[in-house]
């Protein structure tokens, strides 16, 4: 699957021409993880809470690289854990070239939301993520000087009413940058994460899309009705093992 490809993808009733797609943001959510695998991995991880991504996991970010390599993706903005920034950085190897880099910039209100569980298991004073330093070495596409849109991300348990809400906080920022810069933009997040900007962006609360690991949405601005529009919804096309792990809010006990 490559550019084109995903323009087939698109909702058959917009007949405007891809030209004039001038802000287009695609979302995606991180590949398979290391400890889905994996279930001992957790008990000799030194960051039990941010695995890397399994060789499915890699392969995964390959192909959704693949498939974005024509987008025209000129920055990614990148929840800061592991499995979100190798994504990102399969996809920002794909196309980017010295004298046109894609830099992933790092970006704490895309973090993973954490279960009450979780959070009440994380202990004082051990980091639950690799700090930016120890992830240059791994992602050379890391943008050193952009300033997280949210400074710090307590580890803290979010309901689905506080994640809905950060939600809204983040694409209001990133969609005027969007929108004040136009280009195409991809967001690399968590599963409950994506499916909040998603509703944000379109301003519906009870949109049901599924988040599946590297699938693909894409938006884009409609600049004469100043609202966004969906024409891509979590498409796994690209995938050789198609839709895996999907997620969705109805998922919740």
């Amino acid at each position: 699957m490559n550019a084109d490809h995903i323009a087939e993808q698109e909702s058959q009733g917009d007949t405007s021409p891809r030209r004039m797609e001038k802000t287009v943001i695609y979302l995606t959510r991180h590949g398979w993880r290391e400890d889905w695998d994996n279930a001992e991995w957790k008990r000799t991880a030194s960051l039990p809470y941010d695995p890397s991504l399994s060789n499915l996991g890699l392969k995964q970010a390959m192909e959704l690289g693949i498939a974005l390599s024509s987008a025209g993706v000129k920055r990614i903005y990148c929840s800061p854990y592991y499995r979100c920034v190798q994504t990102a950085n399969e996809v920002a190897n794909a196309s980017a070239t010295l004298s046109n880099p894609i830099p992933i910039c790092l970006e704490n209100g895309l973090s993973e939301k954490f279960s009450e569980v979780e959070a009440k298991k994380h202990v004082a004073g051990i980091p639950d993520r690799r700090s930016r330093e120890e992830l240059f070495p791994d992602c050379p596409h890391l943008d050193a000087d952009y300033s997280s849109l949210v400074e710090k991300y307590a580890w803290v348990y979010e309901t689905k009413e506080m994640v809905l809400e950060r939600g809204k906080k983040v694409s209001a920022v990133l969609g005027e940058i969007a929108t004040r810069e136009r280009g195409t933009f991809l967001i690399v997040t968590h599963a409950s994460v994506l499916i909040s900007l998603v509703r944000a962006f379109l301003d519906d609360d009870k949109l049901d899309i599924r988040s599946a690991v590297c699938s693909i949405t894409k938006l884009v601005y409609d600049e004469e009705k100043l609202i966004w529009k969906m024409k891509i919804k979590g498409d796994c096309s690209h995938l050789a093992e198609g839709e895996q792990r999907p997620y969705s809010f109805s998922d919740e006990k």
